[in-house]
């Protein structure tokens, strides 16, 4: 397609060619959502968190992982990116991969423990990558 110079009105159909040609727009968080056989994940850090609870799953340390798992609050609703009992501790935990501690989360986060009396643990983009620095090696 031949160059536009400034001021020039490109077509509809020109615009669309253009459109069509760029990436997906991340998210405001940087975020970029990867679609698996294991279902759309919000982050590749998320991802990359679920396949490393499936390994453990699959070696006998933790069991009954879910997915995006609801917990009904008093005003709202709190959804956890994952869900497992630990088998060796014996204790539920819940988890959510966090780059960005938003106003919303936080509060969300306090009412779990008030309402609840859970505790999030939360897992750090950055951690992940460096538990996988071996990978590259």
């Amino acid at each position: 397609m031949k160059q536009k110079s400034p001021g020039e009105h490109i077509s509809p159909a020109e615009y669309k060619a253009l459109q069509s040609g760029q990436k997906k727009r991340r998210n405001k968080f940087g975020n970029t959502k990867v679609k698996t056989a294991d279902g759309l994940f919000d982050s590749q850090a998320e991802l990359a968190r679920w396949l490393e609870l499936k390994l453990l799953k699959q070696a006998g340390y933790i069991s009954d992982l879910e997915r995006q798992k609801p917990f009904q609050l008093s005003s709202c609703k709190y959804i956890a990116d994952f869900y497992y009992l630990n088998l060796q501790t014996g204790l539920w935990v819940v988890e959510d991969v966090k780059g960005v501690r938003t106003e919303v989360y936080k509060l969300k986060k306090k009412m779990m423990k008030a309402e609840l009396g859970i505790d999030i643990v939360e897992i750090k983009p950055k951690a992940l990558k460096r538990a996988r620095l071996w990978h590259r090696l």
